[in-house]
């Protein structure tokens, strides 16, 4: 009050009371330190404490099953550990959903060897071909399964390098009928599905004029692209895909005002896929005898 009376001094507080359940505490941590808590869940697996296992891993479901995105080795083999151990199937395989083949390596193949052993290798198949369909369904893959049966990019299916990952598996006592299965007939089925589609190309472009042409290309549609453009617009077009070694032919309709490009795919699309079919069939063969 300064001179008219004596100092008013007043004090104001504010404070907040947090209650969390132990599964939200739980949740929380694992946002914090997954690999610690997906440590912790391994230990469970290990002792045969699965009914504990499987309560916390309730708790945490959501979460996890993301992360095996992330591809770490020791992530694998601790998600591993945890399928091979919890007691609901669907929750395993809910667990190694997020996986990439493409990614695994030869050190990964006891970590599903083991998968397999305790869950069976009708349970891992039925997991893997769950990857396949989710690969076969991203854009453009199958132009490179293509390259890949031709040795001149990776998939997105299966392990690179395939042999290595073959000889691992089998050593670490992965079924042979399963790895026939996983590495070979799912590529050929992914293809069997697009006869008509161009694959095995390393495309240029992406521009507006040429990103339509590409998703045509790709397609299982066998009737030709016709578009109308201006002169420039066409010549680019067909630069791009004699630079990208495209088998696809060109044709100018000087019909009309701008004048219109038909492209039409090779015809011998069919020849080109038996002959990826048989390559992928022989190499297969091959990496069985080497292990009988």
């Amino acid at each position: 009050m300064g001179n008219w009376g004596e100092t008013l001094d007043s004090w104001y507080r504010r404070a907040a009371l947090v209650i969390q359940s132990p599964a939200a505490a739980e949740r929380s941590r694992y946002q914090r330190d997954p690999d610690a808590v997906l440590g912790e869940l391994q230990q469970l697996s290990r002792h045969g404490r699965w009914q504990e296992l499987a309560r916390r891993h309730a708790r945490l479901r959501d979460l996890i099953a993301p992360e095996g995105r992330l591809q770490e080795p020791a992530r694998l083999q601790a998600c591993a550990a945890i399928a091979a151990a919890l007691p609901d199937a669907d929750a395993a395989r809910a667990l190694m959903a997020g996986f990439e083949p493409a990614a695994f390596t030869p050190a990964d193949a006891p970590a599903l060897a083991r998968l397999q052993a305790a869950r069976g290798a009708a349970w891992l198949q039925a997991l893997w071909e769950g990857w396949a369909q989710r690969a076969a369904q991203a854009p453009g893959w199958a132009a490179r399964a293509a390259a890949a049966a031709e040795g001149r990019r990776r998939s997105s299916l299966w392990p690179d390098p395939a042999p290595d990952f073959v000889r691992a598996g089998l050593a670490a006592g992965l079924a042979p009928e399963l790895l026939d299965r996983v590495m070979g007939i799912h590529a050929l089925d992914a293809l069997a599905r697009a006869e008509h589609g161009v694959r095995g190309v390393e495309w240029v472009c992406a521009c507006a004029d040429c990103l339509p042409v590409r998703r045509w290309a790709e397609s299982p549609a066998n009737q030709p692209l016709v578009l109308a453009m201006a002169e420039a617009r066409r010549g680019h077009v067909v630069q791009a895909l004699r630079d990208a070694g495209a088998p696809i032919s060109s044709q100018t309709l000087r019909q009309g005002s701008p004048h219109k490009l038909r492209l039409d795919k090779a015809a011998d699309l069919h020849a080109r896929e038996h002959a990826a079919r048989r390559r992928w069939g022989q190499a297969l063969e091959g990496l069985v005898r080497q292990q009988e």
